[in-house]
């Protein structure tokens, strides 16, 4: 299973291992800040400037996407959405790109709430937002 993974990654175009190898870094310390410091702290030094032009702009999200998506099912430790939410607006700046994370949540069927975060920049989203979450903040 894991030489199939190894085979797949070296097949891959040079842009795309480098991106994948970000995403798996960045994913690593995302959730390593998160063990180390509260979401509220983490999540107001994310607070990115940015602009959403170029030629670039929609293949680099859906690039980011691909990539957060891959390495998250890569990674040792299943990664929750925050986390992707986190590397992904980390990844997103370090090009300029500006993004919000949402937060939000759900009933399930047995009446349990579920939450969820996803990341958007501007219309388009890098992380999900699935089903219909009631948002309840925006970073």
């Amino acid at each position: 299973m894991m030489i199939k993974k190894i085979r797949k990654f070296l097949r891959l175009p040079w842009k795309l291992k480098l991106l994948l190898s970000e995403a798996i870094i960045t994913l690593f310390f995302s959730q390593l800040t998160l063990f180390l410091l509260p979401v509220g702290e983490i999540l107001k030094k994310s607070s990115s400037r940015g602009t959403m032009n170029g030629p670039d702009y929609l293949n680099d999200l859906a690039a980011i996407k691909w990539a957060l998506y891959n390495a998250s099912r890569v990674c040792y430790r299943k990664n929750k959405c925050l986390v992707q939410c986190i590397a992904g607006k980390r990844m997103l700046a370090r090009r300029g790109i500006e993004s919000k994370i949402f937060m939000g949540v759900r009933h399930n069927d047995e009446k349990l709430i579920i939450a969820h975060a996803w990341l958007k920049a501007g219309d388009f989203e890098v992380v999900e937002k699935g089903e219909d979450y009631l948002e309840l903040s925006k970073f």
